[in-house]
């Protein structure tokens, strides 16, 4: 996202790919046990942590971000708005989108969980309001609030279809009987 955020066609980024060893996507980042979220882990990654040896390096990620900008022109342009598409403008507005479902030192949204797939829900409701928008939610650097707005009421309307869905994949998952076609798997739960 900082990478995005410079607007700067030719930047790379090289890191480590922390979920390389992962033992399983709906463990907890913390201790690596199924069963709870990562902020009800009563454990610590040096708990389950051995030292590593040279199998268990984990891989890097290279990512090219002139590439990613240009899967971002196709995915975020919209032929039915009334404003020219803004590439530089529509990179801002996903930028903020995505602080929406949380990073490393921004908690998310209640109803904006990554892993029950976050990013796609923003994405949707900015396509379908930006038309209604008239224009960015962003302006060179600034929120413009009155558009921020219609992204929030557009999630607004969704919450109540995604918490009943995390209800019923919770009760699915604890076996209690509820079924679903969704795929909860990916859920760390409580249980």
């Amino acid at each position: 996202m900082l990478a995005l955020a410079t607007h700067e066609p030719h930047f790379r980024v090289l890191r480590e790919d922390v979920f390389a060893n992962a033992v399983s996507a709906s463990a907890c980042r913390n201790c690596g046990q199924e069963g709870h979220y990562a902020a009800q882990c009563t454990g610590t990654k040096a708990d389950i942590q051995k030292p590593s040896t040279p199998s268990d390096q984990k891989p890097f990620i290279f990512l090219d971000v002139a590439i990613l900008r240009e899967y971002l022109e196709v995915e975020l342009d919209v032929p039915n708005s009334s404003f020219p598409f803004s590439l530089e403008e529509a990179i801002d507005d996903w930028v903020l989108l995505i602080f929406f479902v949380g990073n490393d030192f921004l908690p998310h949204l209640p109803s904006l969980e990554i892993r029950e797939g976050a990013i796609d829900t923003l994405l949707k409701i900015w396509k379908n309001e930006l038309p209604r928008m008239g224009g960015y939610m962003t302006n060179h650097g600034h929120l413009v609030l009155q558009r921020a707005q219609i992204i929030l009421e557009g999630l607004a309307r969704r919450e109540d279809e995604i918490f009943r869905r995390r209800r019923e994949g919770l009760s699915h998952h604890c076996g209690l009987g509820v079924s679903d076609t969704a795929d909860y798997s990916s859920f760390e739960l409580d249980c």
